[in-house]
């Protein structure tokens, strides 16, 4: 899968602050997702449902502000699972991880977030997103000690 126009691959984390049984909701959760990405303008490629959280992978416009973008994505997302299933609400945590990701990698961010679920026996939410930021931070102390000129 390629994208379209000039897009930015985005991996995102989206936890949830409530969402009772959202496995039994997963496949209306992803199709409200999809929706609302190719309403946008916005590509969808993968999306993985945990008990408490969402891995969401998807080409994004670079002309769109991310933080705009997903003010608008929670709102219009939970009122649109919550209209369609009355009871169980669910409530987007406003807080996300996301990061661009690379083109080249795409097959391979396919493969991991497929198997997120068995990933998610062993680890929990707050282990992944240790682990992510710790990646992140020795990554950025690599880069400070290379001595480029």
């Amino acid at each position: 899968m390629t994208p379209g126009n000039t897009q930015i691959l985005i991996h995102v984390i989206l936890p949830f602050l409530c969402g009772k049984d959202i496995l039994a909701r997963e496949r209306n959760l992803k199709r409200i997702i999809k929706d609302h990405l190719e309403t946008h303008g916005h590509q969808h490629v993968y999306t993985s449902v945990q008990s408490d959280h969402v891995h969401l992978l998807f080409f994004m416009s670079p002309h769109v502000s991310l933080s705009l973008f997903f003010k608008v994505f929670f709102r219009d997302t939970a009122r649109e699972l919550n209209r369609q299933e009355k009871s169980n609400h669910i409530i987007w945590n406003p807080e996300y991880f996301a990061v661009s990701c690379n083109l080249d990698e795409l097959e391979n961010l396919v493969r991991m977030l497929a198997s997120q679920t068995e990933y998610h026996e062993f680890q929990s939410y707050s282990d992944e997103l240790k682990y992510l930021l710790e990646r992140m931070l020795e990554t950025s102390v690599v880069a400070e000690n290379l001595d480029i000129k």
